[in-house]
């Protein structure tokens, strides 16, 4: 039943006119008229005094139609989840394209849509379908965390290729220190005031490292580290995750210092230093695992236990690739630059300690 049908079947029953409703609510018989002919929706101001004058819930008013869509739509959404979450992303979309056939004006979907399409960004087809949904977002999405989300994507995308657009965009955003994550940190009180504390803390020490290692060039081409620096600026990362990580209590994070010492395994081979290069061969491996440990936790069940993320929990992830993070350190140890210590017995322990782990993700049941 539609919200046309609900309200003349509700105002009949009650024994009123159009003109009684009208009255009460202090609208026009023709505003009552085309709601009833679905040519128009009663203002949102009105509902609950509508709901008041027909004696019914706003649940009723909207029908069981709508609570199926917003249960289907979540069901989509799960289910793509359990393939995306682990890097199957177009089995994923396939499943969220099927839903938007279904429900086109799905923020949720759209939003779901552009997260996939952009993750397979690399295919011209999947970028140019990653622009077009986001920027259908912006033209149609009230909601800020979606808008939000689609200026996110459309400013990477445009970045490469349209810098205009993407700084266009960027404007519509506010700076850092009006970003949710940091007024909840002032607004929340108690258990989840800590909660959002704790949670910025990692969130900017991840983004504060992820930029420390980027190595772009300034206006004249100039990188902005040589490799001897950009190998200090690695020391330093992985410093910083064990001095906010006290207890080695990493979780998730292994996974950057996993990109560390990677970094810092092929600097030193480079430099045919055997000794550092399997150092940080042996530590990328152990985050690797650590990783892999990680991940069986499931959902909010890791506890930190360092100082200032104490209670912390954490658990559950997503990755854009099905590889898993054992086999990606395997993959890493057969390039040539590590053929001079292949043969040693520090090599093949850590080889023998990832083999222990399959090599792709399960998708999630």
């Amino acid at each position: 039943m539609n919200i046309g049908n609900t309200i003349r079947t509700r105002r009949r029953a009650k024994d009123m006119t159009q003109e009684n409703l009208a009255e009460l609510l202090g609208v026009s018989v023709s505003a009552v008229s085309l709601w009833e002919t679905e040519k128009t929706m009663p203002d949102i101001t009105l509902i609950p005094a509508l709901c008041s004058v027909l004696d019914i819930s706003a649940d009723e008013l909207f029908s069981v139609n709508l609570e199926r869509k917003t249960a289907e739509i979540d069901a989509i959404i799960e289910e793509a989840s359990h393939s995306g979450d682990r890097g199957y992303t177009e089995e994923a979309l396939a499943i969220i394209e099927r839903g938007l056939a279904k429900y086109p004006d799905s923020d949720r979907l759209m939003n779901c849509a552009l997260h996939y399409h952009y993750t397979l960004r690399s295919d011209t087809d999947h970028k140019a379908a990653a622009i077009a949904i986001g920027e259908r977002m912006l033209e149609k999405c009230t909601k800020i965390g979606f808008r939000q989300s689609a200026i996110q994507k459309l400013c990477f995308i445009y970045s490469d290729e349209n810098n205009e657009r993407a700084e266009q965009l960027l404007d519509e955003l506010g700076t850092l220190y009006t970003s949710r994550e940091v007024i909840a940190t002032h607004v929340y009180r108690g258990d989840k005031q800590i909660d959002h504390c704790q949670s910025l803390i990692v969130s900017a020490l991840n983004i504060m490292t992820a930029r420390m290692t980027k190595n772009v060039a300034d206006d004249s081409g100039q990188k902005r580290y040589t490799r001897d620096e950009l190998a200090q600026v690695n020391e330093t990362v992985i410093a910083l995750y064990h001095l906010i990580f006290a207890d080695g209590d990493f979780g998730f994070y292994h996974t950057r210092l996993q990109n560390s010492e990677d970094m810092l395994a092929d600097y030193y081979a480079d430099r045919g230093d055997a000794k550092k290069a399997l150092e940080h061969l042996r530590r990328e491996a152990e985050h690797a695992i650590g990783f892999m440990e990680f991940a069986k936790c499931g959902e909010e069940e890791f506890v930190n236990t360092s100082l200032v993320l104490r209670g912390r929990r954490e658990g559950g992830f997503s990755t854009t690739s099905t590889e898993n993070n054992a086999a990606a350190v395997l993959r890493s140890m057969e390039k040539k630059r590590y053929d001079f210590v292949r043969d040693t017995p520090e090599f093949r322990a850590i080889r023998a300690s990832l083999e222990a782990y399959p090599g792709d993700w399960e998708k999630l049941g």
